[in-house]
């Protein structure tokens, strides 16, 4: 089998670092692309394993290698290299080798980078989609703006995954700060302490006063930007490394905006920049539906506090209010009708024809009042002779409207 400094037609073919390695874990070969990788083009024969592969390094816990020598059996693992940032699969296969011969392990490398961080965003993009419909459950059940507002940040991190959401209020004051209403996660006194604005300056240049000014959604992937300037080092003693604000528009007004923060660099891809400003065009929507809602509780509550302080002026008017309907029965009396005609109460007037309290000389000219009223058309007052329930008569003037009809 393959002997130190022997070739290795398997390993040198392959297109990512292969090596055999001893018992003593020293490489007896590396193929060309291990030898560029680990030893810059030089020979890695001799060696230590994890000397070469992680740079002078000790024996990681766990190693492959190391489960392998210890088992006899073949491993497979994925690993991933801080020094590189690469994320590899390490697979370990003893060499069969002929009697008394050192037992020998091959030894490979893939990089599986791109298939671990696809599977990351994948995996991000699920929790992102989950985190938009526990949203918008709750946008269904919200009946207060603050505590929708706050809703959305706890699902954003608890479901959604990001370290830090918050709801910025876009103030009219002369230095047009931002004022945090409702956040959720961790940001280590950062809301407390740092000078948001949504002003044309340094303060207001950041994603969130960007998102508010342009109405658009803003983005800063690494504190390296731009836009992460004048709070770059505060942030990186909370751990935040990029974030996104998208604004909130409330009954066609700037309302403020919904920021993320994330704990790793380069987090907000497309795909997910479209889901969170659609998330923020619900929320506005949610928002300008509460308060539509709460409008219209405020004006049915006028309006019911307007009828009683009428009904009240009714009831205790000293003029008679009768409502007829078209066919002239009475619908309603108020007390002074009542006494008008001598009776004990308006119910024994309600349902009884407004004949029973006309006399005959004035009932043809009741009706014809009547008639026109309920086409819509107008009546002067009118004198109309009565008839009180005991029989006894009385004049009254009276002023019909098409109201009461």
């Amino acid at each position: 089998m393959a002997q130190s400094g022997s070739s290795h037609p398997v390993a040198s073919a392959l297109s990512y670092p292969a090596l055999i390695v001893d018992g003593e874990r020293r490489i007896v070969f590396a193929n060309d692309v291990a030898r560029s990788r680990y030893g810059q083009g030089e020979d890695l024969q001799g060696l230590p394993c994890h000397k070469a592969v992680h740079h002078g390094q000790g024996i990681f816990p766990n190693c492959p290698l190391e489960e392998a020598m210890a088992t006899g059996k073949p491993v497979d693992r994925e690993v991933f290299e801080e020094a590189s940032g690469y994320w590899y699969c390490c697979s370990l296969y003893p060499l069969e080798q002929e009697e008394n011969e050192p037992q020998l392990y091959f030894h490979t490398f893939e990089d599986i980078t791109e298939r671990i961080e696809s599977k990351h965003r994948l995996k991000h993009l699920n929790r992102v989609l989950r985190m938009t419909s526990a949203c918008n459950r709750a946008l269904v059940r919200a009946e207060d703006e603050r505590e929708l507002m706050q809703e959305v940040c706890h699902v954003a991190v608890e479901v959604g995954g990001f370290y830090l959401v918050w709801v910025g209020r876009a103030e009219r004051d002369p230095e047009k700060r931002v004022t945090p209403i409702a956040w959720d996660g961790y940001h280590g006194g950062f809301l407390d302490e740092a000078r948001i604005t949504w002003a044309d300056e340094a303060h207001g240049r950041g994603v969130t006063g960007r998102a508010i000014r342009t109405e658009a959604p803003a983005v800063v992937r690494t504190l390296n930007e731009e836009g992460a300037e004048p709070w770059r080092e505060r942030l990186r003693t909370t751990g935040h490394e990029s974030f996104a604000s998208f604004p909130l528009v409330v009954d066609g007004e700037i309302f403020g905006a919904l920021s993320f923060y994330a704990a790793d660099p380069d987090a907000f891809q497309e795909g997910e920049m479209e889901i969170l400003q659609e998330l923020a065009a619900d929320l506005s929507f949610g928002l300008s539906t509460l308060r539509t809602r709460e409008e219209r509780r405020r004006a049915e509550a006028e309006l019911r506090d307007s009828e009683e302080r009428n009904r009240e002026l009714v009831v205790r008017s000293p003029y008679s209010i009768v409502v007829l309907d078209g066919k002239g029965i009475v619908r309603y009396a108020n007390p002074a009708a009542a006494r008008l005609v001598r009776s004990y109460s308006p119910d024994e007037i309600v349902g009884r024809s407004m004949t029973d309290f006309v006399r005959s000389e004035s009932e043809e000219r009741s009706w014809e009042i009547l008639s026109l009223m309920a086409k819509g058309g107008h009546a002067p007052p009118v004198e109309t002779k009565m008839v009180r329930t005991d029989g006894t008569g009385s004049e009254c003037g009276n002023h019909l409207d098409s109201h009461g009809v």
